[in-house]
């Protein structure tokens, strides 16, 4: 079904990927899925094209891999609290 704002209509381009790509932090480690983000600058134009081509085929099924929606949940120490009471850490879920 289409969304009323046609920005949820269109697919992605292939400048807004090199544009992602180019802000990957190359010094953060890899993510679950094992990809390091040096591996995605290295890439070439076939495999940029086909990872596009699934980026767009997600966003036009609505549909994300498993792995994508697995947190990895972080505790965060709340400032001036007892870092032995656990009540003193707040979660913070990255997706």
């Amino acid at each position: 079904m289409p969304a009323s704002n046609q920005l949820f209509n269109d697919i992605i381009t292939n400048s807004e990927l090199l544009f992602a790509i180019r802000q990957i932090n190359v010094k953060k480690s890899q993510g679950p899925n094992g990809i390091h983000g040096q591996y995605l600058i290295t890439l070439g134009q076939y495999a940029l094209e086909r990872l596009l081509h699934i980026f767009n085929l997600s966003w036009k099924l609505s549909r994300l891999p498993r792995q994508w929606k697995t947190p990895i949940i972080i505790f965060i120490l709340k400032p001036n609290e007892d870092a032995n009471c656990m009540k003193s850490y707040r979660p913070i879920s990255h997706t």
